[in-house]
């Protein structure tokens, strides 16, 4: 049985893996987590055939995902552009 997907599923997945990224604690892990979520993305819109429209409507669900909490930074495709490394102890 074919795998299906869903825009929405697409959406979901692209917004977890930019959510890992927002969230990381470490320079490392957050360029890695970043690297991962344009290469997922890129990978994805490769392998069914995405037109850049597609893609767009992936990468504007993060950014909606965050402007719908009220969040108000400067974002990419959902990754806050202005992210800065954790203080230690800082949750």
């Amino acid at each position: 049985m074919p795998i299906v997907f869903t825009y929405p599923r697409l959406q979901d997945r692209y917004i977890e893996l930019v959510r890992a990224c927002n969230g990381a604690r470490t320079i490392e892990a957050h360029r890695c987590a970043g690297e991962y979520a344009r290469a997922w993305l890129d990978g994805v819109a490769f392998a069914l055939n995405l037109d850049d429209a597609d893609v767009g409507r992936i990468i504007m669900a993060a950014d909606n995902h965050y402007i719908e909490q009220g969040i108000e930074r400067p974002m990419c495709g959902g990754i806050w552009l202005d992210w800065t490394q954790a203080q230690k102890g800082t949750p």
